[in-house]
């Protein structure tokens, strides 16, 4: 037992990779109509153990300080994943228990969808509005300079 229990904000965390994952699996099959059998179990669990403790993306990334950190390494970490399930598949000659049109949609769309699921729980929806990088910072300066005020930058 954890002397420390995760809350319900790291745990969501360490699971939205492969929720999405696996849901735009489910997603993709059912668009095309093929139905979520034993072998499609198997890929969900296995991608389910290559993603759980959110490992698509850098802990950097994950607080949303830059967009670009959080495409690439989403881009690239989904890259290594689906090559390592298509040669997975390969070595075994299982890629033909799939429909074809369903896996590769899958792994066209894994990426757009967990791209944005990231933006969606980091708060960053697209706006143009600069955050206050530092909002710490500044209520230092606040409390330990009260008397001195800093211009507004303008806008």
């Amino acid at each position: 037992m954890l002397r420390s229990q995760p809350g319900p904000g790291p745990l969501l965390q360490a699971a939205l990779d492969p929720l999405v994952v696996i849901g735009t699996l489910a997603g993709a099959l059912s668009f095309f109509g093929a139905e979520f059998n034993g072998a499609c179990l198997i890929l969900a669990l296995l991608v389910f153990a290559m993603t759980f403790p959110g490992g698509l993306v850098k802990a950097d990334a994950r607080r949303g300080e830059h967009s670009g950190d959080l495409i690439l390494d989403i881009v690239t970490g989904w890259l290594a994943v689906a090559v390592l399930l298509l040669m997975l598949g390969w070595a075994t000659r299982t890629l033909d228990a799939f429909d074809q049109r369903a896996i590769l949609a899958w792994l066209v769309a894994t990426p757009f969808a967990l791209i944005a699921a990231h933006r969606v729980r980091a708060g960053d929806h697209g706006d143009a509005e600069v955050q206050d990088p530092e909002p710490g910072v500044r209520l230092i300066r606040q409390t330990a300079f009260p008397g001195r005020r800093r211009a507004a930058a303008p806008r």
